[in-house]
């Protein structure tokens, strides 16, 4: 029993360096990420003070921001960093670099994930922050802090699934491919199934459909929008 905690030890130490080899070697991305985030938000809603001077305005504007430009930024990102970060499944010498490494493989890639998620949530929740307090209100804070909360949990969501999805693929190509077809085929099979019956059952009539977030509920990437704006939103916490 004594002489496995040394090597239990030994490989969070290992796991724990390479998290921070990882995040090191991302840090130009990662500050990128932040300006792009501080753009999309916060300055957005410094240049509407700054034009209108009304408090009331910023807090309106505020999570429109935050559901709009901002969760875009975030998904863009946090899609095209994990694709970036787990292509070395598909690469022969990555794999083989990493396999000299003396971290089992499981090791490496809950690493990598876990890397992922703190580079694309914790700028999320920083700048989100910033955002919800310059509305200056509290209603707009707690509506800007729920709609950032929404946003991580949905890029959280997102980066598991490409790596579950890198896994399973054989290319880097593959992922891609299988990442967009499934983000796009079920909101089209939903609104055939919304369509379809009208158009060939005569007199068979389909109420309009405002629940938009049925159409996002299974797409990674398309979700937190609808989660933001929805009334649903229970559903994305979930």
């Amino acid at each position: 029993m004594a002489s496995n905690i040394p090597t239990a030890f030994s490989q969070r130490k290992k796991a724990l360096n390479l998290f921070r080899w990882t995040n090191k070697r991302y840090r130009g991305i990662l500050i990128a990420y932040i300006l792009l985030l501080s753009v999309s938000s916060p300055l957005m809603e410094l240049i509407i003070k700054l034009k209108n001077r009304n408090i009331e305005e910023v807090a309106n504007a505020a999570p429109v921001l935050i559901g709009t430009t901002f969760t875009l930024v975030a998904m863009i990102f946090s899609t095209v960093f994990a694709f970036v970060s787990f292509s070395y499944i598909h690469n022969k010498r990555c794999v083989d670099m990493f396999g000299s490494f003396p971290v089992d493989r499981a090791t490496m890639l809950f690493t990598r994930l876990f890397s992922v998620i703190f580079q694309t949530v914790i700028p999320i929740f920083i700048v989100g922050l910033i955002s919800a307090m310059m509305t200056f209100d509290l209603d707009g804070f707690l509506h800007v802090s729920r709609n950032v909360l929404f946003v991580a949990i949905a890029v959280v969501g997102n980066v598991a699934f490409i790596s579950a999805v890198s896994l399973c693929c054989g290319t880097v190509v593959d992922t891609v491919v299988s990442y967009i077809a499934i983000n796009g085929i079920y909101p089209v099979c939903v609104l055939i199934c919304y369509l379809f019956p009208n158009s060939i059952l005569p007199g068979y009539s389909v109420k309009s459909m405002n629940n938009y977030e049925i159409y996002t509920l299974l797409s990674p990437f398309l979700a937190p929008f609808a989660g933001t704006f929805g009334k649903y939103n229970l559903l994305y916490v979930l």
